[in-house]
């Protein structure tokens, strides 16, 4: 999959930086509610960031983890391998009958 920019999220936090910026140094009475509103949207602008890139790092591991084949859709064990294993497991019974160190 493609990761996802968070460049447009990143220029919306910086208007809205900029803009709390202009508020502050603003000689005016400043506007309490207008204040609230840009820290606010800074706030989540700041999370969703957050989140994109949690996203993104988590797509990149899925992708570059180590895969595991489910037991359903391994191929069927050759003769040679099946008799293989018959033998180690009548070996491996034959010890324990004895009493010996498998």
């Amino acid at each position: 999959m493609i990761p996802l920019s968070p460049d447009k999220l990143l220029l919306a936090a910086d208007r809205l930086i900029a803009e709390l910026e202009q508020l502050a140094n603003q000689d005016d009475e400043l506007s309490p509610q207008r204040l609230e509103q840009c820290a606010r949207a800074l706030c989540t602008q700041l999370k969703a960031i957050q989140d994109l890139e949690a996203h993104n790092l988590r797509q990149v591991q899925t992708e570059t983890g180590q895969k595991y084949t489910r037991y359903e859709d391994l191929p069927p064990p050759s003769p040679a391998e099946q008799d293989r294993f018959y033998d180690r497991l009548k070996s491996a019974i034959h010890r324990i009958e004895n009493g010996t160190k498998l």
